[in-house]
């Protein structure tokens, strides 16, 4: 890891891509480091597995935050050891979306075609996955493998302790069925930010491999579908971090915290 004036530079791999980003010194000392402390009371006051959800439209963020915090949290011994448990993992097999429709405009529509909307993914199978977390159980967890474009199932073995990051579009929507998962979390943080950052999103499909007009047909007509959707449709989180274009990042607390 390098440093500049007035910020930290990290070197991430995410999803196999690296990718760099600064973080200011400021939004370390008044955003990340206090989440991390909030979560470690909390954790250790808990026991066992403490379960944040991380919730957020695409290109928000989230899995680059994951990153940052569990990057914070190796290098200091005093904070409990985080892992990262993405949603994407639970996408239905591109098998499955092929032969599977769903009804949009009083058509039916191929799930292909929308991968990545909240019917594309299997939540009985997150929703059984969590019951087993929350449990104490052994437990393994699906990846989502971006040169494969397909889940690769029980690709991560989930820690017995420790903070665990489960971070996704649609933890927080509020929709029959999804609204319900978030009785297995025990903090849930939503990222707002505006449209403006699905341009991530849209770089990251092309840096993974995805054809420039895939890409671009995905942009428009699912991402920005998906924006809608989760920012219109949202439970009440503990904390709002605010993403401004710039990826500079603000805090709002609520009700419990």
């Amino acid at each position: 890891m390098g440093f500049v004036t007035g910020s930290r530079t990290f070197h991430l791999d995410l999803a196999d891509q690296e990718w760099s980003i600064e973080v200011t010194t400021d939004s370390l000392a008044q955003v990340h480091r206090p989440l991390l402390d909030l979560m470690n009371a909390r954790a250790r006051v808990r026991g066992g597995r403490f379960v944040v959800f991380l919730a957020g439209p695409p290109g928000s963020g989230k899995t680059t935050l994951c990153a940052v915090w569990e990057s914070l949290s190796a290098e200091n011994r005093l904070l409990l050891p985080i892992q990262t448990l993405p949603l994407d993992g639970f996408h239905y097999t591109n098998e499955y979306l092929a032969r599977t429709t769903m009804p949009v405009a009083g058509q039916e529509v191929r799930l292909s075609s929308r991968k990545g909307c909240p019917e594309t993914y299997d939540l009985a199978a997150a929703r059984e996955r969590l019951l087993a977390v929350h449990k104490g159980d052994p437990v393994s967890w699906p990846f989502y493998d971006r040169k494969l474009h397909d889940p690769v199932e029980n690709a991560i073995k989930v820690a017995p302790g420790g903070i665990l990051l489960f971070e996704g579009n649609y933890l927080l929507l509020d929709e029959p069925g999804w609204r319900g998962l978030v009785e297995y979390a025990d903090l849930t943080i939503f990222i707002e930010s505006s449209i403006d950052t699905l341009q991530d999103a849209f770089q990251r499909l092309l840096k993974g491999g995805k054809p420039c007009d895939e890409a671009v047909k995905h942009h428009f007509f699912v991402d920005h579908a998906n924006y809608r959707r989760i920012m219109d449709h949202r439970l009440v989180p503990d904390i709002t971090l605010s993403m401004s274009a710039d990826r500079t990042v603000e805090i709002r607390r609520h009700g419990r915290v």
